[in-house]
């Protein structure tokens, strides 16, 4: 279901007399926008399967039957960044443009740091275009990653945008949204920046090449948990 919409609602209708589960997959919070069939859609489902525990809190207040399966990890566990000895480092965000915001409103203290920051998404002003075919390798070629964005805003987010950087090797600086910290332990498999002190204070020891080695390999492991493998295999097991 993409529109939740009357058409959407009425698709759902005709399962259970044909004795079939109807089992609604949440990837996005839209309980505060105009979708007028997204609460009766929810409340309609036999199962709600939430991409973050944030998300299945406010979902369990229309339907008790709530799963939590994250999203898979969408990067290549293959491939992995180097971990250099430079100076100036490359600091990278990918994503939709209209959440660019985030990675731009850092970019004055990154590049007063002596780093360069790198986005990649989709709308003018990217500092690569994202493409299906490469944007894995690219973001391989950074030595630091970040997910900034406003928790307060946007609380049931997904981890996904964390768990593609860690497979790729990447120490990951992030914002403290609640799945993000399921999944990074402060200061061992990544960063969790609170303020922008925080920003400067593990952008300052992301210096080290040593520690960018050792964080981007418990990064790596910690990922794991999310490969596509083991998140199939959730699936099956609901289904």
């Amino acid at each position: 279901f993409r529109r939740f919409d009357r058409q959407e609602r009425g698709l759902m209708g005709p399962a259970r007399p044909r004795g079939q589960r109807v089992i609604l997959d949440l990837c996005e919070d839209l309980f505060d926008l105009e979708f007028e069939w997204y609460r009766p859609m929810i409340a309609a489902a036999d199962e709600v399967v939430c991409c973050s525990h944030a998300l299945a809190e406010r979902v369990r207040a229309y339907n008790p039957r709530v799963e939590v399966i994250e999203d898979a990890v969408e990067a290549d566990f293959n491939l992995n960044c180097a971990y250099e000895e430079k100076e100036g480092l490359r600091v990278g965000w990918v994503g939709m443009g209209g959440n660019a915001h985030h990675a731009e409103s850092l970019r004055p203290m990154i590049e007063g740091l002596g780093h360069t920051l790198v986005t990649i998404h989709e709308h003018t002003g990217a500092d690569v275009r994202w493409e299906l075919s490469g944007w894995q390798r690219e973001v391989a070629r950074w030595d630091v990653a970040i997910a900034p964005l406003d928790e307060r805003l946007q609380p049931s987010k997904s981890n996904n945008k964390v768990t593609a950087y860690m497979a790729l090797g990447l120490p990951t600086i992030a914002s403290p949204l609640d799945a993000y910290l399921r999944v990074i332990t402060n200061g061992a498999s990544g960063f969790i920046a609170r303020s922008e002190t925080d920003w400067r204070e593990h952008l300052r020891r992301l210096r080290d090449p040593a520690l960018r080695r050792e964080v981007g390999r418990a990064g790596k492991a910690a990922a794991r948990r999310y490969h596509l493998d083991v998140i199939a295999g959730r699936w099956a097991e609901l289904l």
